[in-house]
């Protein structure tokens, strides 16, 4: 049987498994999602095991049913594992209260409500709904507005479209919705003020190049001179 991919980030995906008729995570899994070191869930795992109540927070698979649970969902448990530990939304949340930076913080939102609720989502048919085509049209306009002030235009796009989706936790920007749209507009608009004075910088280092350097008569040695300290400058930042 086919496994189910969930997206948590624009770079990283992972299998969606169930035991039990709920979401569970292996500790890879967690890792993985959280860009640490290879061991460390596991690690905090063992260091609080006395916290964790089987059954609610995890599951511990014997070899037999660690067989079941490969031939329903393949290619995540190696054939070599005798055992294996599956932890729930509940022991999930236990097991990251160590990750404090931000990005955790971000990734055990996309968490929730991407992998953990993947099961409601099923459950609920009634569509949600949606933001008008004039609503649209605006977070549209903006968008594009912000990727015009940037030379790669098409990845600034890609950047702001990838920013909503992950703030608030959807699959794609088009399931943005009504209660979303005050706010979404808001970050946007700051964003172009952003990208307006972003733009201004790069016009007004173009407009100083012209006039300093390609226009006559500058000698070559001089245009020598003023790269070689360009080089030396740092770079721009925010």
């Amino acid at each position: 049987m086919a496994t189910q991919l969930v997206r948590i980030t624009s770079d990283v995906e992972i299998p969606y498994l169930t035991y039990s008729g709920q979401p569970v995570l292996t500790f890879a899994l967690i890792d993985k999602v959280h860009g640490r070191p290879d061991g460390t869930a596991g690690r905090n795992f063992r260091a609080n095991r006395k916290r964790f109540i089987e059954g609610e927070d995890f599951y511990d698979l014997d070899s037999k049913s660690l067989d079941e649970f490969r031939r329903n969902q393949t290619g995540v448990i190696g054939d070599s594992a005798q055992h294996a530990t599956l932890i729930t939304e509940s022991g999930y949340l236990m097991l990251v209260k160590s990750f404090t930076d931000d990005l955790s913080w971000q990734i055990q939102r996309q968490l929730v409500k991407l992998y953990f609720r993947v099961k409601e989502a099923v459950q609920q048919p009634a569509p949600q709904p949606t933001l008008t085509g004039a609503q649209w049209q605006e977070l549209r306009d903006l968008i594009h507005w912000i990727a015009h002030c940037c030379k790669w235009d098409g990845s600034a796009e890609f950047a702001v479209n990838e920013r909503l989706r992950f703030t608030y936790g959807l699959r794609s920007v088009g399931e943005l919705r009504p209660e979303h749209f005050e706010e979404a507009r808001a970050e946007l608009e700051s964003l172009r003020t952003l990208s307006d004075q972003h733009l201004s910088r790069m016009c007004a280092l173009d407009k100083e190049y012209i006039e300093t350097v390609l226009r006559p008569p500058v000698s070559i040695r001089k245009v020598r001179a003023m790269a070689k300290k360009q080089a030396q400058q740092p770079p721009l930042s925010y």
